[in-house]
């Protein structure tokens, strides 16, 4: 790892190769290495964070501007991070929540969301911190809960014909019947008419589950399926693999429970810090060793004792530090 990160806005790392693939899930030899990092260097956690939510927001190329759309552009960046709207968030959020403002009204650009006389329409930026769990309602009554350090935008003034947000991290939709409702990621893009389904997107994983109505499914290279009622597909090798959905839990996090099937248990720590704002820090000869089971977001200890036991691991809290080692290490 290079020595003068620690001197790297968060501008900087989200211009840095080796950051952006290790946020894409492109390069994921280099999570130990940048996790490792992180535990050497807990005080960047801020802006490594504040860097990937950059990241997640800027991954559509943006097209190139004539001088008054890129006035237009600053104008409504000015108007959508104004001291009124976001005086009162934490001073850390406050800094995403600026950068997420700028990066999202140039996904509008990219998207195309201009009116026609060249005028932007200031688009809605919600998000949510590690450990919070938020339920918005759009302007058709649709209703939106996303989960843990996620982040959504759309822009009302088109909302009755073009009903289009944009995700990072994880949310479930309760679609009002109307336009199409299109939710789009960095991997691929979501389109119903009314119904109800679950998207996760963030760190190379891609799934969606639909539970009534019909879903169509998209991927950033242009592969197409359409789900029915207890149908998922999720993202492996760059193509989508279908799954049955029997049961709830993968939407069971909206009541803080957070279920997994067969999955590194990497995915699993990585749920972990999100639900508790913690950094765990584990070998990563363990990392890739398969999980099935749950935890609660209601208990710390409770939840590393659910998931640590049956595979024979120990864990340590210090603070927001947890370290994990196999019993006998």
């Amino acid at each position: 790892m290079k020595q003068d990160y620690l001197t790297y806005t968060p501008e900087d790392l989200a211009q840095e190769d080796a950051f952006l693939q290790w946020v894409r899930g492109a390069a994921s030899a280099n999570a130990p290495a940048w996790k490792a990092w992180l535990a050497a260097h807990p005080d960047q956690l801020e802006k490594v964070e504040t860097a990937r939510a950059l990241v997640a927001s800027v991954q559509w190329e943006v097209p190139s501007l004539g001088e008054e759309r890129k006035k237009n552009l600053w104008n409504a960046i000015d108007a959508a991070t104004t001291e009124a709207q976001i005086e009162q968030l934490p001073q850390r959020r406050r800094t995403m929540w600026i950068l997420a403002a700028a990066a999202s009204i140039a996904l509008l650009i990219a998207a195309g969301w201009w009116w026609t006389n060249a005028t932007v329409a200031t688009p809605v930026i919600a998000s949510t911190a590690r450990k919070e769990i938020s339920k918005k309602i759009l302007p058709d009554g649709s209703v939106i809960s996303m989960n843990a350090v996620s982040n959504m935008t759309y822009t009302p003034a088109n909302w009755k014909k073009e009903r289009t947000i944009l995700l990072e991290g994880e949310a479930f939709f309760e679609v009002k019947k109307g336009s199409p409702f299109i939710v789009k990621t960095s991997l691929g893009q979501v389109e119903v008419l009314g119904t109800s389904f679950n998207v996760e997107a963030r760190e190379g994983i891609f799934r969606v589950n639909c539970y009534t109505g019909k879903v169509k499914v998209t991927t950033s290279t242009g592969e197409t399926t359409i789900l029915t009622p207890q149908e998922g597909v999720f993202l492996q090798d760059g193509k989508l693999q279908a799954r049955p959905i029997s049961n709830r839990n993968d939407i069971a996090w909206q009541d803080q429970i957070h279920y997994f099937d067969n999955v590194p248990l990497a995915e699993v720590f990585a749920a972990l810090e999100r639900q508790y704002a913690i950094d765990v820090q584990y070998p990563a000869e363990i990392a890739k060793r398969q999980y099935a089971g749950f935890f609660k977001s209601n208990d710390l200890e409770q939840a590393l004792q659910t998931v640590c036991w049956p595979l024979n691991l120990q864990f340590s809290v210090t603070g927001q530090q947890v370290t994990i080692s196999a019993n006998g290490q």
